[in-house]
C-alpha cells in the first residue's frame, strides 16, 4: 500500500519530491524509502514510467505509456501484483521469509490471484526450489515449509536482495534498519589495517552481513567462542565486525556463522601491494595497442585520456586476478549499458575477446558491462568537453523574434558556457561579426561563414 500511496504523491506533484519528504510522510526510516523507490525505477520501464533524479531536489515521476502506466497503479492498489512468468521465483522468495508453515489460501491472497493458479504454479516453484537446493515440505492443514541447508540459503538470499527482489529486501531491511554506521566502521578498519577493497567487492560484504544479522535474529543463533588469528588482518577485522554486530542487533553469532564470514571478507579484500602484479606491464601496453586501434577505426580519442587508461588499468588488472580466482560480480546495469549505449558495449566486447586470447580468462557478460562503464564514461566527457568548446552560438530564423527565442532557451540548456544570440534572417552582417563557433539555423544562409551550421 505503501508504494500505490508514494506513487499517488508523484502523480499529484509537478515538482521533484526527496527522501525526506517521503520519510517524515510515511514515518520510516531513509533505507526503507530508499528501497520502495529502487524496485520502483526497476520495474518502471515494463511499466509505462520513469523517474528523473536531480541532485539536492529528488526525483520527478514522467510518465511514459498511459496504459501501462494506468494497469500498474490499479494492481498497486488490488495488491502486491507480478507478471506470470515472474510469480514461481516471487512465491519462492516469499515462502522463504517464512517462519513456519503456509497455507496456500494465504498465498493466493498474498499474490492476488485464486488457488488454482497458485497450484499450477507450485510445480515451477519446486524445480526452482531444487536448482538452490531447497526442498518444498508439505503438510495437510498446514500449508507448504522451505527446507533448505543454511549455507545454501544464505547464498541465496544474498543473491536476491542484491536483486531487489521485494520479499527478501523487505524481510531483511525491517530487521537491518540502518546500516550505513556499521559500513563507514569497516572502511575504516580496513583503512586502518593497509587492506583495499573496490565498491563491487564493499557491495558484497556488506549485503552478505545483512544477510547473516538477519538470520541470526530469525533463528535466535546462539553465540559461540571463536578463537581468533590476531596477527591476521582479516581476522581482526571479523573480530571487529562481529562484536558491533552482535552488540547493536542483539544477536549472538555460531562459529560457522563467523568462518562463513571470514570466507567471504577474505574473498572480497585484498592487501595493498607495493608493486603491480606480473602481468601489468604487458597489460598496459596491450591496452594502450587496443584503444589505439579503436581510436583509428571509430575516430575517438581515448587514447588522450589519462584518468580512463590509468582507471581501466587497475580495473581490469584487478578483473584479470579475480577470474583467475573464479570469482566474477554481477552488473545489474549491464543490459541497461547494452541498450543505451552499443558503440561502448561493443567496444568492450571487442576488449575483452583481447583478454581472453591473451590473458586466458573467460569475461562474463556483466563483467563486460563494468569495463563498457568506463569507456561510455570517456564519451561522455568528451561529449561534455565538446559542448564547453563551443563559446558563441548564433541562432537564425526569418523574423530572430519568437521561434529564435524559444531556440534560444534549448540550446543554453545545452550549452550553459556559451554566449548564445538570435539574428533574423536579414541579419547576417551582424551574424558574422559575432564570429559564432557554432550557427544554428531554420532556412538556408545566403553568405558563406566559415563556421560549423546546423539546419532544421
Amino acid at each position: 500500500m505503501r508504494m500505490y500511496l508514494i506513487m499517488k504523491d508523484f502523480i499529484n506533484s509537478n515538482i521533484y519530491l526527496s527522501l525526506d519528504y517521503f520519510v517524515q510522510k510515511y514515518d520510516v526510516s531513509k533505507r526503507t524509502i530508499q528501497n520502495d523507490l529502487s524496485y520502483l525505477m526497476r520495474i518502471s520501464p515494463r511499466k509505462g514510467f520513469t523517474f528523473h533524479n536531480k541532485r539536492g531536489s529528488g526525483y520527478l515521476l514522467e510518465i511514459t505509456n498511459e496504459e501501462l502506466f494506468k494497469d500498474f497503479m490499479e494492481s498497486l492498489n488490488e495488491g502486491i501484483y507480478f507478471q506470470v512468468k515472474e510469480r514461481p521465483a516471487q512465491i519462492l522468495a516469499y515462502l522463504a521469509i517464512q517462519t513456519g508453515y503456509i497455507s496456500m489460501d494465504n498465498i493466493a491472497d498474498t499474490f492476488q490471484v485464486s488457488k488454482t493458479v497458485i497450484k499450477h504454479d507450485m510445480n515451477d516453484v519446486e524445480n526452482l526450489a531444487k536448482s538452490y537446493h531447497f526442498e518444498l515440505e508439505r503438510k495437510t492443514h498446514y500449508g507448504i515449509l522451505l527446507r533448505y541447508e543454511l549455507t545454501s540459503f544464505k547464498k541465496y538470499l544474498v543473491e536476491e536482495y542484491l536483486n531487489q527482489n521485494v520479499f527478501i529486501q523487505t524481510a531483511v531491511n525491517d530487521v537491518i534498519e540502518e546500516f550505513n554506521d556499521i559500513e563507514q566502521k569497516l572502511i575504516r578498519q580496513l583503512n586502518k589495517e593497509g587492506l583495499k577493497i573496490n565498491y563491487n567487492e564493499l557491495l558484497n560484504v556488506i549485503e552478505y552481513l545483512k544477510i547473516v544479522i538477519y538470520i541470526a535474529h530469525r533463528q535466535d543463533e546462539q553465540k559461540e567462542e571463536f578463537i581468533f588469528d590476531k596477527n591476521n588482518e582479516i581476522h581482526r577485522i571479523v573480530e571487529f565486525l562481529v562484536g558491533i554486530l552482535e552488540k547493536k542487533y542483539a544477536i549472538g553469532l555460531s562459529k560457522k556463522s563467523i568462518e562463513e564470514i571470514l570466507k567471504v571478507l577474505q574473498k572480497n579484500i585484498k592487501r595493498e601491494i607495493g608493486s603491480i602484479s606480473s602481468f601489468t606491464n604487458y597489460l598496459k601496453e596491450d591496452i594502450e595497442e587496443f584503444i589505439k586501434q579503436i581510436d583509428e577505426k571509430y575516430d575517438t580519442k581515448f587514447l588522450e585520456d589519462e584518468d580512463f587508461k590509468k582507471m581501466l588499468l587497475t580495473h581490469v588488472s584487478l578483473l584479470i586476478d579475480r577470474l583467475h580466482n573464479k570469482i566474477s560480480y554481477q552488473n545489474p546495469l549491464a543490459n541497461e549499458l547494452n541498450i543505451t549505449y552499443p558503440m561502448m558495449f561493443n567496444i568492450a566486447l571487442q576488449f575483452c575477446s583481447m583478454l581472453h586470447e591473451k590473458y586466458n580468462v573467460e569475461v562474463t557478460f556483466d563483467e563486460i558491462g563494468f569495463v563498457a562503464m568506463h569507456f561510455a564514461s570517456h564519451m561522455e566527457k568528451e561529449k561534455q568537453g565538446k559542448l564547453l568548446s563551443y563559446n558563441r552560438i548564433g541562432i537564425v530564423c526569418s523574423s530572430g523574434g519568437g521561434s529564435a527565442y524559444m531556440i534560444k532557451i534549448q540550446i543554453e540548456s545545452l550549452f550553459s558556457q556559451a554566449e548564445v544570440q538570435t539574428f533574423s534572417f536579414l541579419q547576417q552582417d551582424e551574424l558574422k561579426t559575432f564570429q559564432p563557433d557554432l550557427i544554428f539555423t531554420i532556412m538556408p544562409l545566403s553568405q558563406e561563414i566559415k563556421t560549423p551550421i546546423i539546419s532544421s
